[in-house]
């Protein structure tokens, strides 16, 4: 066992002083992403415009509470003629027995043992009916169109009319029953409290040239709001008896403010140009005792410079030039590339690292062909670092190659 052991270690050392390291570096840009469906060319301009959509259900809502409060008011109707009718049947024939009382008083006529006769007693008449209590419904909330001119925006565009109108419907929001859990245990047990919703808004985008670009509903899925803890769940049933009304608008507004953030991505997700942030690992090669790598530090400075020029335009020519420097830099590093030697300078490992460096490089020159070839070369070459990198960026990469053809 201590043999294997030592063997090993030895196998180890050994790989460490003659392998090549990779420097793991994390590279952070912007860039413009481009939408999905293009906007006319010869347009700037955008509006906004809100249809409260919920006011409609505010209107149904008041409406079938005045249906059900007349029903109420004409089932109690119903129950106070009844009533009535009881009581003054049973009123008449206590009148009646006074009646006969009273004559026999004035006749003279006396009880059995001589006294007075005893008068009539009134009857215990049944209690009345209480009209049923018919609360107002728990009405949405008005929202002030400004709001939403404050939080949204078509970027790449300038507010003003003539151009593109974008129709954001703001829906009613259905509430559903509170969600309890629990942790911990005993004295510190807590009981936490979420109420699901859903909030939905329509999203209508279009233009004088082109019609309708998007009409799509969005935020149509269960969300949660959180509530507030309890030790019982008791203490939760008393909260809201005293808060369930003040709860309620609370949640619409939170929910309201969510989604319009929401819908603001979405828009320029799809037809806007906004600069979006991006952290990606560029690698290069620690110094070697055998091998010079300042080729390969230089290679990686010009991706750095490439990467961090692509937010100067929509086409990415401004970063055109660094781009193809790094590229060329990267072919002549990788013209040396020695597969079957784990010694040479650019042995195996070296050559996965940074074909995932070039597959990131030919996606921002619009090459994806070239780089969906590179990408598969890195990701199957036995390098476990380049598979992993690759696997995780390749949703990006289609992503990207799917919004460049949509535009150019």
């Amino acid at each position: 066992m201590k043999r294997i052991v030592l063997l090993l270690l030895v196998l180890f050392g050994f790989s460490f002083l003659y392998g090549q390291n990779i420097n793991d570096n994390k590279v952070s840009f912007t860039y413009i992403q481009l939408p999905y469906k293009v906007v006319d060319e010869n347009i700037d301009n955008y509006e906004l415009n809100l249809d409260h959509a919920y006011l409609a259900a505010n209107q149904d809502s008041l409406e079938l509470h005045k249906i059900r409060k007349a029903s109420r008011m004409a089932t109690f109707e119903q129950l106070m003629t009844s009533y009535q009718a009881k009581k003054d049947s049973m009123y008449r024939i206590h009148l009646r027995a006074l009646s006969i009382w009273e004559k026999a008083v004035n006749a003279g006529e006396k009880d059995s043992d001589g006294s007075e006769l005893t008068k009539p007693a009134a009857p215990e008449y049944p209690n009345p009916p209480v009209f049923p209590s018919a609360d107002l419904p728990l009405l949405h909330t008005d929202y002030n169109d400004s709001n939403l001119n404050q939080r949204a925006s078509v970027e790449g565009f300038q507010k003003g009319t003539g151009g593109i109108l974008v129709t954001i419907s703001m829906l009613p929001i259905q509430y559903f029953p509170v969600e309890e859990s629990t942790r911990g245990s005993g004295s510190s047990k807590v009981y936490t409290y979420s109420a699901p919703y859903i909030l939905p808004f329509r999203v209508k985008v279009e233009t004088p040239t082109q019609g309708v670009l998007l009409d799509d509903l969005v935020l149509d899925q269960k969300q949660y709001y959180g509530m507030k803890e309890q030790k019982s769940k008791y203490d939760h049933e008393l909260y809201m008896m005293d808060n369930k009304a003040v709860l309620h608008k609370t949640i619409e507004a939170n929910a309201r403010e969510k989604g319009i953030k929401s819908v603001n991505n979405y828009i320029n997700d799809q037809i806007g140009y906004p600069e979006k942030s991006r952290t990606i690992e560029i690698y290069s090669v620690k110094r070697h005792r055998d091998w010079d790598y300042l080729d390969v530090t230089n290679a990686y400075t010009k991706t750095t410079l490439a990467l961090q020029s692509l937010n100067q335009d929509r086409d990415r020519s401004g970063a055109e030039s660094y781009i193809d420097e790094a590229i060329a830099a990267y072919d002549k590093i990788l013209s040396e590339s020695n597969l079957s030697d784990r010694k040479a300078r650019i042995n195996d490992k070296i050559t996965a690292m940074l074909q995932c460096n070039m597959t990131e490089l030919l996606n921002w020159k619009a090459n994806f062909n070239k780089a969906l070839t590179t990408a598969n070369i890195a990701e199957n070459s036995g390098e476990g670092k380049a598979r992993r990198h690759i696997r995780r960026e390749k949703g990006f990469y289609a992503d990207q190659r799917r919004r460049w053809e949509s535009v150019f």
